[in-house]
């Protein structure tokens, strides 16, 4: 019984460790033209973009952070405090998932439609 507690805490907390995407009713929200970093985070952290779309990311931090796409098809290079990147324009469909190179707890999610 004990084992049995052990893993589904373990489930718990590993579940909380994972970007949810979109609202309460399952729905990503359509991506603002920037994209804010804020308080260790990305605003939003989960959105959709139509094909062809393009955003920013917009630094408001102190630290410095970047927006890294996992599989290397984007990169804002480091954006410091006030600073905004360049746009970025989606010609393929797909997820991007996507973090800060500096600190790789901050994650971020784009669908391209």
């Amino acid at each position: 019984m004990r084992i049995l507690w052990i893993g589904f805490s373990a489930a718990l907390v590993l579940a909380g460790c994972y970007p949810r995407t979109g609202g309460g009713n399952g729905a990503l929200e359509a991506c603002p033209s920037v994209i804010q970093i804020q308080g260790f985070s990305f605003h939003p952290a989960s959105c959709f973009v139509a094909l062809g779309g393009s955003l920013s990311f917009e630094n408001h931090d102190a630290a410095p952070h970047t927006a890294t796409a996992d599989g290397g098809a984007f990169d804002t290079g480091t954006l410091n405090q006030g600073q905004t990147s360049t746009p970025i324009t989606f010609n393929q469909a797909g997820i991007y998932t996507y973090f800060c190179r500096i600190h790789p707890g901050m994650r971020g999610e784009i669908e391209v439609r």
